[in-house]
């Protein structure tokens, strides 16, 4: 998109300062206006829900935002949105102007890059959905049904997006299972609603426990694994390319299990294919450990060092198979 059509964009800002919580309730359709408002934000991402996310209905998601009037605060929250869908590229916006709410989102974009194309991944070539709305991702279960304003990307990641101008929180389901509040770490049970607080900087979104997360660093030569205690595996995709599709292209699978097993957490990661990546380290972050462990064996070897603090684990390794955490002596 040209760059003046983008500055166009923050002159037309307009501002509400008005202020109240957002709930997880179907949405209406609003009369139709001249300007993309707040009405049609809601029910522009009820039918990209509708669809698991095209290549169509992501298009039809993108192109209202860039032809029409928008104030400020819908316009971030529409980007942040759209900057945690797989098909998303960065070439969609052209070149950003300086807001940091606006740069905030994309650098989630950068940071969720590996999940969201692995994501992508799965879907073409096993056909998993990308997205999965609440009620479709729990179609028995009557607390989930109608909700059409929150969704699940592939297996581990829920976003709950804000819908209502000057919203400070959000009531959100969460599924079944426990889930991890990205932006504190906290712990939830599934299967009920929560409240959340949020700015105009977060996007509330939750991770499911056993997920194991892949985080995009700035420095190439590390990937940072990020693991929520659970019982989960989560299937990664990486490729020369980022992208299916493409012709001669070495690309590897890689398969990362958690779960408990007497009293100690272990990791079981595993490989299939050829394609060997830009980082030579791994560091791997443990949230909402029960306490520190007593000794952590990479591939059977220990580690040399670990820190912990706050309930949160971190160590760099090489590589690995597999990890074990032991509590007790």
């Amino acid at each position: 998109m040209p760059d003046d059509r983008v500055k166009r964009f923050f002159r037309r800002f307009k501002r509400d300062d008005g202020h109240r919580t957002q709930h997880s309730f179907p949405t209406l359709r609003g009369k139709p206006r001249t300007e993309f408002g707040w009405n049609e934000f809601r029910l522009s991402l009820k039918n990209l829900l509708k669809s698991d996310l095209t290549e169509a209905s992501y298009k039809a998601f993108l192109a209202p935002i860039l032809l029409s009037e928008i104030d400020r605060e819908l316009f971030i929250r529409w980007l942040q949105v759209i900057c945690m869908l797989p098909l998303f590229r960065t070439t969609s916006l052209g070149r950003q102007a300086n807001n940091p709410n606006v740069q905030t989102a994309l650098q989630t974009y950068h940071t969720f890059s590996p999940y969201l194309n692995s994501v992508l991944a799965l879907a073409r070539e096993y056909k998993w959905p990308i997205i999965r709305s609440l009620d479709k991702l729990e179609p028995a279960n009557s607390k989930a049904r109608g909700i059409d304003d929150a969704f699940v990307i592939g297996s581990g990641v829920l976003i709950a997006p804000i819908t209502n101008a000057g919203a400070v929180q959000r009531y959100v389901y969460l599924p079944a299972g426990n889930w991890y509040a990205y932006s504190s770490n906290v712990p939830y049970r599934g299967g009920q609603y929560v409240t959340v607080s949020t700015s105009l900087e977060q996007l509330p979104f939750f991770i499911k426990a056993g997920t194991a997360l892949p985080v995009q660093q700035d420095d190439i030569d590390i990937l940072v694994y990020r693991i929520y205690p659970g019982e989960l595996e989560t299937v990664l995709y990486e490729d020369t390319n980022t992208m299916m599709g493409q012709t001669e292209v070495d690309y590897r699978w890689i398969y990362i299990t958690c779960g408990w097993d007497d009293g100690k957490f272990n990791i079981n990661r595993r490989i299939a294919g050829q394609y060997i990546p830009p980082y030579t380290k791994i560091r791997v972050e443990i949230v909402d450990l029960p306490g520190e462990p007593t000794s952590i064996n990479i591939d059977r070897r220990p580690a040399p060092v670990w820190y912990f603090d706050n309930g949160i684990l971190e160590f760099t390794c090489d590589d690995f198979s597999r990890i074990e955490l032991s509590f007790t002596e």
